[in-house]
Order: structure tokens, then sequence, then C-alpha cells
């Protein structure tokens, strides 16, 4: 059984560009979105599955034949896109204080991910992972995070910056040299984690830009949308368990279904839905589409069964919707 848990979300800012760097590598975003399920100005909506965004970048570095594409877009990529935690790098008035505000308030760009700060002896450590064990397609998204933040701390620090090794969790995608070239130090690749690691002294560097009272006003501002994003965290998380739980037991998923669960009136609890942000039907599809992946993935479950694991009362209505939203029918993508 797949266990329930909160599936992960980024910023529709992290897409912001994105287009303009396909269209400049010869691909074609149009149909590059549309293979992952997004409408062709994805950037639309506050928000975006992290599944999404991840399979996206290798949908993108496939149209566009650059096994390195990640590592471009995070090269280029405007940190103040992601809002407050890419604002801090301009306003902080250390390298070291914006990457613990960085590391603090990831969640109200992007959740379910881990960003850690460590330093051992001389050495500093920049660590990540996205903690959401249903994104499989991870290699360009560390690319593109570890690009990003090699290119910020480079370029707060000044040009005598050099970094002393990058680490991947993944194997390369394109010609190491280009991985040594791109971060100008030794790159691992299979390690047990994504890091950056520099110099500690680096930490103490002031930021050419620093504004205390900004940066102040940046961190309350943080602080405020962390406790609004954990309640809705707390609030949608709730709900998709009891998705997953419900779809596992042969449960219809239903909004008065749920609502009589809570003990509440399906008004009530739409207007709880609508004070969140979330729609129902929304969490319902990204929660099948999840499980979908998960199960073509990780088990050889005939199609059929997962469609009716999923709750789909016909069959033949799960691969419309699959293929609807990922761009690829169930097969293809087991078969990928």
């Amino acid at each position: 059984m797949i266990s329930p848990h909160h599936f992960g979300t980024i910023t529709s800012g992290a897409i912001d560009g994105l287009t303009s760097i396909i269209r400049s590598k010869g691909g074609r975003p149009e149909e590059v979105y549309a293979r992952i399920g997004l409408p062709p100005e994805p950037g639309g909506a506050e928000v975006l599955p992290l599944a999404s965004f991840t399979a996206t970048l290798e949908a993108a570095a496939a149209d566009t034949g650059s096994t390195t594409f990640g590592l471009d877009y995070g090269r280029v990529f405007d940190i103040r896109r992601l809002g407050g935690v890419g604002e801090v790098f301009h306003c902080d008035l250390t390298v070291g204080g914006a990457l613990e505000k960085f590391c603090r308030y990831l969640p109200t760009a992007q959740d379910n991910t881990r960003v850690r700060l460590e330093v051992s002896g001389d050495l500093a450590r920049l660590s990540y992972e996205i903690e959401d064990p249903t994104v499989h397609e991870r290699a360009q998204d560390a690319n593109f995070t570890l690009a990003l933040q090699h290119h910020v701390v480079a370029w707060l620090a000044g040009p005598r910056f050099r970094a002393s090794r990058v680490e991947f969790r993944h194997q390369p995608q394109g010609d190491v040299p280009d991985y040594r070239h791109h971060f100008d130090c030794p790159v691992r690749f299979g390690a047990r984690e994504n890091a950056l690691l520099f110099p500690a002294h680096w930490l103490d560097a002031a930021i050419p830009t620093a504004d205390p009272g900004r940066c102040r006003r940046v961190e309350d501002d943080l602080a405020r949308r962390m406790a609004r994003h954990t309640a809705r965290i707390d609030f949608t998380a709730g709900i998709e368990a009891w998705m997953v739980e419900a779809l596992h037991r042969g449960m219809p998923v239903e909004l008065a279904g749920l609502a009589a669960d809570l003990g509440m009136s399906p008004r009530t609890l739409q207007r709880k839905l609508d004070a969140a942000g979330v729609a129902f039907a929304d969490l319902r599809n990204r929660v099948r589409l999840r499980l979908a992946r998960a199960m073509l993935t990780e088990t050889r479950m005939p199609v059929t069964q997962i469609a009716l694991h999923l709750g789909y009362s016909e069959t033949s209505a799960f691969p419309r919707a699959f293929k609807a939203m990922t761009g690829r029918s169930p097969a293809a993508f087991r078969a990928a």
C-alpha cells in the first residue's frame, strides 16, 4: 500500500522564464507543458505540483536535447521569483544570514523539501533533498537547484569565490567536464545527497545591498506566510490522507463523504476550502495522479486495476484523464 502523505508544491514563480530558455535552445515550450499536463501559460496558478515542475524540467531537457538543461536554467534564474526567500539574498547583512533564512522559510516557496546549512570545521555544506516520495524525476531539478545556489552564493561573495565541491545523488546527465566547467570545482556523482560545499568563511561575507530595515520587513512577512502555509498544509494534507485512505478502502471520494467524516456540513467544508484557496476536485485529481504515477512505476498492477483502485467508474476514463494531465498514456509512462 502506498502511504498517505502531503504532495509537494512549488510557487509558480519557479517556472517564470522557462518558456524563453526552452525557445532559446530550439525547444517547443507549449508541447513540453502539454506533455506534463500544464496549460500553455503555467505561471497563472499560485502554486504548481512539485512533481509537475520536476517533470517539466526533464521534458524540457529531452525536447531541447540539452542534457544539462537544469544547469543552464539555474544559472540565469532570478531567485527573487521565489518571493521573500529570494529577497533575503538582496537585503540581509551576510551570506550566512541569508542562507539560514532561505533554509528556514523555503516551505513558503517549495514544500516537502529539505534544505540544510551545516558547518564542519572550515567547510560549509548546503544540502538539498525533495522529500515527496512520489517525485521520481529529480536529476534536472537537482541540476537547477545546485546551479542556482552556486550562482547566488558566488554573486554575493564576489569574483574570488570558489566552491570546494558539488555533490549529486544522480549520475551525470551529460559530459562530466560540462559540470566541472559550470561549477569550476570537483563534482561528485552518486553521493548520498545533493550538496554545495564551500569554505565556511564565505558565510561571513557582507552582502553589498544589505538593508536591515527591509530585511526585517521581509522576514516578518515570511514568518506570517509560514504560519498560513503550515495551517493550509495541515488542512490539505489531512484531506489528501483521507482521499488516499478512501481509495484504498474502495469508498467514493466525494466532498459530502469527507464533510460527514469531519462532522460538518458540505457547505461549511466548502467555505473552509475556499478560505484555504483549495478546490476539492483539484486535490482529488492531484491525489489520483500521484498515486497513478507511483503504481505505474512501483508495481506491475494492470492499468484496468489501477483505474478501479483510483475510483474511476469506467476503466476507460483513467487513461484519458492520465493522458490529459501528463501528455502520455499510462502504458507509455510505465514504459519510459
